[in-house]
């Protein structure tokens, strides 16, 4: 990756440290086995030692031998970088807000002690479930100093790259120096849902304003496009709408004019290579009033961005 720390990522002992019951329930097998596909969640130094435990331990009667050890194997091999945390999770955020589902009862224990010997850093994104948390207003200075991003979406969808894209791109932006050249080289690693034509991104330094500004901006728009847009046009088909909807994710988009669509001349600057497909992007989104635009159409699940210039 180009300009991109990614955040460490690590899985709540809640899927592979079950209570007494749930180590006979094929529903917390099957739930562990889906987990494991999340490659990039590592698995902290407590719920590691159960690990150990548990390869040296019987084999559940409710899976095939082979299943378990397919499953145990893939989670052994990824164990969490140990190291003293500069920054201490909170153990009363935890005591309050955390409360074990189909897990253990001593997880709590296990996360706190997982999360304070990782690789020093303000956020962890925590591949978590949401029944293991209930919300309080509890707030302190470790919990501002250390920001769990949970991630409770089902491994593999389209709504959990979008939450694993979100937190690259706030990592992205806390890190300096950024340039339009480092974004556009890690564009598919934030962008996922996203495909730039063949010029996309030739006049992204034709933007005006302050360099800082206009990347922030643009990697809002685009994280936006990424995030909503699809289902914004599923959503609703009026222009109106979904120019409504947009804004209310605080971006101003629009299509071209009755005036600029009946200029032919107009509308082929609009058209757009993407490998041997021709496509035009009419909408476009406002960084500014009056300039800094991407151009872009929604095409099912994907967006194509056309360009990225001051204005066309």
């Amino acid at each position: 990756m180009g300009d991109i720390e990614q955040p460490e990522m690590l899985m709540d002992p809640e899927f592979v440290v079950p209570n007494s019951e749930m180590f006979e329930s094929q529903k917390f097998w099957l739930r562990l086995a889906e987990a494991s596909q999340d490659y990039a969640s590592r698995i902290g130094i407590s719920t590691y030692s159960y690990l150990e435990q548990l390869m040296a331990g019987p084999v559940p009667s409710v899976i095939p031998d082979g299943d378990f050890w397919s499953i145990v194997g893939s989670l052994a091999v990824r164990p969490a970088t140990k190291c003293d945390r500069a920054v201490e999770p909170c153990r009363e955020l935890l005591q309050t807000e955390y409360l074990p589902h189909w897990g253990d009862a001593g997880n709590a224990s296990r996360l706190l002690h997982d999360l304070s010997r990782l690789k020093a850093g303000p956020r962890v994104a925590l591949r978590t479930v949401p029944e293991c948390w209930n919300p309080s207003d509890h707030e302190c200075d470790a919990c501002r100093d250390l920001d769990i991003w949970k991630i409770s979406t089902r491994v593999g969808t389209s709504e959990d790259k979008d939450s694993v894209a979100a937190l690259r791109r706030e990592a992205y932006l806390e890190r300096a120096p950024h340039s339009f050249s480092g974004l556009e080289e890690d564009s598919s690693y934030l962008f996922p849902r996203l495909e730039f034509s063949d010029e996309a991104w030739t006049n992204v330094d034709s933007l005006v304003g302050d360099p800082r500004d206009n990347l922030k901006n643009l990697v809002k728009h685009l994280g936006i496009l990424n995030d909503s847009a699809p289902e914004i046009w599923r959503s609703v088909t009026g222009a109106h709408e979904r120019k409504a909807y947009l804004g209310a994710h605080g971006v101003e988009a629009s299509p071209e004019s009755p005036k600029v669509r009946a200029n032919s001349r107009s509308m082929r600057q609009r058209k757009f290579r993407f490998g041997e497909d021709e496509v035009v992007c009419e909408w476009h989104t406002k960084l500014r009033p009056n300039a800094n635009r991407i151009y872009f159409l929604v095409d099912g699940d994907r967006v194509k961005i056309g360009k990225i210039i001051i204005h066309l």
